[in-house]
């Protein structure tokens, strides 16, 4: 498999952890990724971050928003810009273990899924391990998706 994957970021106010986000996504064991961060008008350095990021590789696009609106429509915006066959989120104050999109890619590719997600592990902002680690359920259908987090309640 080498179906391009768009990543889809989410931006605001985030400069003290966006380039260890960055380097999470471009770090991975699979490759073929575009990294769609949609800035939402922050008012820190985040946006002049990503400049700089993307002036080093070309995998990155940022796309500035002209008001701020949420980070709904900052995805959606990534999702309108998106060109890869698979689309995947990131936080901007998220980090990806280094093989997570190709596990994920082959588990989807090995059960015919089109959608999947994965558990989640807690950090602090200097990214150390805070040993909370929520669990997915094995599968759950589009009604249970509806009614709450899959991690959580709402």
């Amino acid at each position: 498999m080498n179906d391009l994957v768009s990543v889809i970021t989410p931006l605001y106010n985030k400069e003290y952890f966006i380039d260890k986000t960055i380097d999470s996504v471009l770090n991975q064991s699979y490759n073929n990724l575009e990294m769609i961060i949609v800035d939402d008008l922050s008012t820190d350095n985040s946006r002049e971050i990503v400049k700089n990021n993307a002036a080093q590789d070309n995998r990155i696009k940022l796309i500035e928003l002209q008001k701020n609106q949420g980070a709904a429509v900052a995805r959606n915006t990534g999702i309108e810009n998106a060109t890869g066959r698979y689309i995947a989120f990131i936080d901007s104050d998220d980090l990806w273990e280094p093989e997570k999109l190709e596990t994920q890619l082959e588990f989807m590719e090995k059960n015919n899924y089109s959608f999947t997600f994965t558990s989640l592990r807690f950090i602090d902002d200097q990214g150390k391990d805070l040993d909370n680690l929520t669990k997915v359920p094995k599968s759950i259908d589009y009604q249970g998706l509806l009614k709450k987090h899959p991690t959580r309640t709402l």
